[in-house]
């Protein structure tokens, strides 16, 4: 699925996938602001169930996350959250960064990926996908879990 594309119909229902890029800044400022693109991706999220929200092991992205679960417990009440912690590292900093993401998110549905660099440049440098290069890894086990997640929950 392309980022601005709709699949065909799947078991009678339309499903989009769209990557809306960065998220603008959750500030106290986000509704005054009149530039194109943050209405755009402001409309996307209202007019969405479901949000999935990927984030990187950084510290800045758990302010990010901050202030994102500010303005969904205020805007989002009827959507459903889904987040993915992309590249979780097996370090001490990394189990640290999971266990502040999971007390963060409380108990809304979450999954990990973990880092595989190798995994992934083995895949680009094929020009294939990481079923195809990695069929028996935690990255492919972890993709799968949430399609199926994704695929049951509609």
């Amino acid at each position: 699925w392309s980022s601005d594309v709709c699949s065909s119909d799947l078991l009678g229902s339309r499903r989009c996938v769209l990557d809306v890029g960065p998220m603008p800044r959750f500030d106290s400022y986000l509704m005054t602001d009149r530039r194109q693109k943050t209405r755009e991706t402001l409309d996307l999220i209202f007019e969405s169930q479901k949000i999935i929200y990927v984030l990187q092991p950084h510290h800045r992205s758990l302010k990010e996350l901050e202030d994102f679960l500010e303005f969904a417990d205020q805007e989002l009440i009827s959507h459903e959250l889904t987040f993915v912690l992309n590249k979780v590292s097996n370090s001490q900093r990394g189990r640290l960064l999971v266990k502040s993401l999971k007390n963060r998110i409380g108990g809304r549905p979450h999954f990990l990926v973990p880092r595989d660099d190798t995994l992934f440049e083995r895949a680009q440098g094929r020009y294939a996908s990481i079923s195809e290069v990695g069929t028996r890894t935690h990255v492919r086990k972890a993709l799968q879990e949430i399609s199926v997640y994704l695929f049951n929950s509609t």
